[in-house]
This record gives structure tokens, sequence and C-alpha cells, in this order.
């Protein structure tokens, strides 16, 4: 086997190479909770790192939290910080209920919600010339397409960090912990993920 063949199928096997899951598009019937939640963080801490501050880590208790506000959030609509529900009313509820240490602690929350489809701020029509609703850009006229996980995570977080208010919780160096609870619904008519953001620091006394 000559060195021009070995060459090709090296070229070859790279190009039939599968590519990261967080690169498949997001679709309902096989919408993946956990990359979409591990999108988010990649795209969180490579924020953080772009200015020094250090990544936060995957924190169960934290998951298990943001997953109830974003379950929520999906049922109603909606969002909010402050839950329906009396018992986890305030974002220290939530987590207290989630079995975190409340002593010595900082903590964050930061909600958002986009659809599935590349729509957002974007002026599109639906073409049903072929006997399906596609949606059209109104202005290149080509279809929108869902975003990919990682498309999904890095948008959210772009959202947050034109927010001053969720750019700071996104930011704070004194976070160590994150928790992401994705969650597939429905938001002004159009598939959508809910996406909460639980952080966690410990501080110690006369910090």
């Amino acid at each position: 086997m000559n060195g021009f063949h070995i060459l090709s199928m090296l070229l070859l096997e790279l190009q039939l190479a599968p590519t990261s899951p967080l690169d498949q598009t997001i679709l309902r019937d096989t919408f993946s909770t956990s990359l979409l939640e591990r999108a988010v963080i990649i795209a969180t801490n490579q924020a953080r790192g772009d200015l020094g501050i250090s990544p936060v880590t995957s924190h169960a208790q934290l998951q298990i939290s943001a997953t109830r506000m974003s379950l929520e959030l999906a049922e109603r609509k909606t969002l909010s910080h402050t839950s329906i529900n009396p018992e986890t009313r305030h974002l220290e509820d939530r987590l207290e209920r989630a079995g975190i240490d409340m002593i010595n602690v900082t903590i964050g929350e930061n909600l958002g919600v986009d659809y599935l489809l590349q729509i957002a701020n974007r002026y599109f029509y639906i073409d049903t010339s072929t006997g399906a609703s596609v949606p059209v850009d109104a202005e290149t006229h080509q279809p929108i397409l869902n975003f990919t996980y990682r498309q999904f995570g890095q948008a959210m977080v772009n959202h947050w960090l034109e927010s001053l208010g969720h750019r700071e919780i996104l930011l704070n160096p004194k976070f160590e912990w994150i928790g992401i609870g994705a969650v597939l619904g429905e938001f002004q008519g159009f598939e959508s993920i809910y996406v909460t953001q639980h952080f966690l620091g410990r501080i110690q006394p006369g910090q």
C-alpha cells in the first residue's frame, strides 16, 4: 500500500467520522437534556475563562433544583424568579429543598428561554408551498433551521451576558459549582427550551 493510498484512506475516515454529539440538531423526539446542559456549562466556562475567572463544576443537587425550576417555568410558559410553590418561593428555598447546606454560601440564579428554531430577532414567514409549514428568513429567503446543542448553549449564554444582572451572576468569581436544568416546552406558540442556571460558592466566615 503506497503512501498516497494510506493518506487517502485517512482522509476518508476523517470525513466519515461522526461529529460531536453537541453538534447534533435539537429535535423534540430525540431531545437530550444532558447534552443541552453540557453545552450551557461549556459556554458558561468559556465566558468565564475569557476573563480569567475560574470555571464552575457541575453539582448534582444544583442540577436537581435547577431542573425543578425549569419544569415549573415550562408548565407556566413564563419566566419568573418567584415560584408559585410557597415551599420553594425563593432561590434559597429551592436550594435548601434540594439538599444544599445554606450556611456560609453565596448563590445565584439565571433563567432563560429560547426557541428550537433560530428565529429570535429575525423576520420570517411560513412557506406552505410544498405542503409543509417551513419557516423562512424574510431577508435571505432560506429555510430557518433548529439550533444544534452547541449553538443553543452559546446563544443562551450570550443572552445572559448581554443583560447586566445576568452577566454579573454568570461571571461571579465566588461561584464554584453550577447546576443546569433544561426542559422542553412552548413559548409564544413555538417549541422552546427553558433553561435555569443555579450557582453556589462557599464563603469563609469574615469574608
